[in-house]
């Protein structure tokens, strides 16, 4: 089953308050873009409902770009306001058992201390899955658009690859993946 994703972006929002972080357009992106691969790779479905897109500056939920746009590159201020609720949607809130809730908040630990422009980097990865898509169809055509939809078979198959990288560098397990991460 996969979430809202404005409900994922608002747990990562929600995590960030109660430890008084600020996050930015670009970073709740990226964070959400990790957060899915990881998600994919680990549990071979998607965390989020919607589809990524090589943007020209990276992996790019539209409706999340649209919901945050007005903030440029300054923190959020407010939760996403999920269509048919009154009130924000949190992840925690369609979570049964939690699971979700308990992953999205590990990854939020590991990525909460990097830059946003460290995390666009990582993101941009040659042979990363924006990156594929995008010199994939500038091979074909000779021009990239915006919409590209990245497949989350290609962002799933490079997460696993790289849970495979991690643990033959560190020697770990994958149970200790997310401690191990550099």
């Amino acid at each position: 089953m996969s979430f809202n994703t404005f409900a994922v972006a608002n747990q990562i929002l929600k995590f960030a308050s109660e430890e008084g972080r600020q996050i930015t357009p670009m970073q709740i992106q990226k964070m959400l873009y990790f957060i899915h691969g990881w998600h994919l790779a680990e549990f071979k479905r998607p965390l989020i409902d919607d589809t990524f897109k090589a943007w020209r500056h990276g992996p790019i939920i539209r409706k999340i770009y649209r919901e945050f746009r007005p903030f440029g590159d300054t923190p959020i201020t407010r939760y996403a306001q999920t269509p048919g609720y009154i009130a924000p949607v949190f992840l925690q809130d369609i979570d049964g058992n939690g699971e979700c809730t308990n992953f999205v908040e590990e990854f939020f630990d590991l990525y909460k201390e990097f830059h946003p422009f460290t995390l666009s980097t990582e993101s941009h990865k040659s042979g990363g899955p924006w990156s594929t898509v995008r010199t994939k169809y500038w091979e074909k055509t000779g021009t990239i658009p915006d919409d590209l939809p990245i497949p989350n078979e290609l962002i799933r198959s490079y997460f696993e690859k790289e849970i495979l990288r991690i643990k033959h560098e560190y020697g770990t397990s994958e149970e200790s993946l997310v401690t191990s991460q550099p």
